[in-house]
């Protein structure tokens, strides 16, 4: 595992602690208001798999956020003042998105986090931090890496988008369009497709046009005329194209 992609799993891995505080305080809030003393029989004994545990302290973010969501009809209500908007929705998709990223970090592999979507998991952490009103300095430090990310991001997806382009250009569609033998119709298609690529604005627009072409029938046709003239395809290029998307 890389050094920049180790510094986003410690990073993550520190909000999550730190986190888990002010959460505790405020589930302990609803669950005292809606199950008064009776809820830690009511409402944590039985959403954790450990029974030993006997106070808040001892929960682990995990076993927080599984008891607010097994437990989300009766509290949710009590958290939003009975409001019945399509907040619940989203808000339910966000306590969601938090046990992915806990469970992500909790099982570190190198494949399952992408650098290029690291503004994702702190803009997932801000907002989470905002609805359980975790401390203030959380939530600046949060806003802070926020925008940092997103420019390393807007910076990194530039150099991206010219290493896409580069490759698509250089290992397939310029050997086409030079082939003296390619049917027409083919480097019609190409040089169309080499349009397409050029306008397009980031890397995430190509790779999805890459990945679309592998998959419609005109890119099947020109697949197999590249292949019957032992030129380089799409698909030859898969490996190289993914390791340009995951860097």
């Amino acid at each position: 595992m890389d050094k920049k992609r180790i510094g986003l799993y410690k990073s993550l891995f520190e909000y999550l602690l730190i986190l888990r505080k002010p959460f505790a305080d405020f589930l302990y809030k609803y669950m005292k208001a809606v199950y008064d003393d009776d809820w830690w029989n009511r409402c944590v004994l039985p959403n954790i798999k450990q029974p030993f545990k006997k106070k808040l302290d001892d929960l682990d973010l995990y076993d927080l956020l599984i008891i607010l969501m097994n437990k989300w009809k009766e509290l949710y209500p009590r958290i939003m003042n009975d409001d019945n908007s399509n907040s619940y929705d989203e808000n339910f998709k966000l306590i969601n998105n938090v046990l992915h990223i806990r469970n992500i970090i909790s099982h570190a592999n190198e494949n399952t986090l992408f650098i290029n979507d690291v503004h994702r998991q702190f803009s997932i952490l801000l907002e989470f931090a905002i609805f359980i009103n975790a401390y203030e300095y959380i939530i600046i430090d949060l806003k802070n890496d926020l925008t940092k990310s997103i420019k390393d991001k807007d910076t990194n997806d530039e150099r991206k988008r010219e290493k896409m382009l580069e490759l698509i250009v250089a290992e397939v569609l310029f050997p086409a369009m030079t082939c003296v033998d390619l049917p027409s119709e083919t480097k019609e298609s190409i040089l169309r497709t080499m349009t397409i690529i050029q306008n397009m604005k980031t890397a995430d627009e190509i790779y999805d046009f890459y990945s679309g072409a592998l998959q419609s029938s005109k890119g099947h046709k020109v697949y197999k005329n590249l292949r019957e003239h032992e030129l380089t395809t799409f698909e030859d290029i898969r490996d190289k194209i993914n390791g340009v998307m995951n860097t």
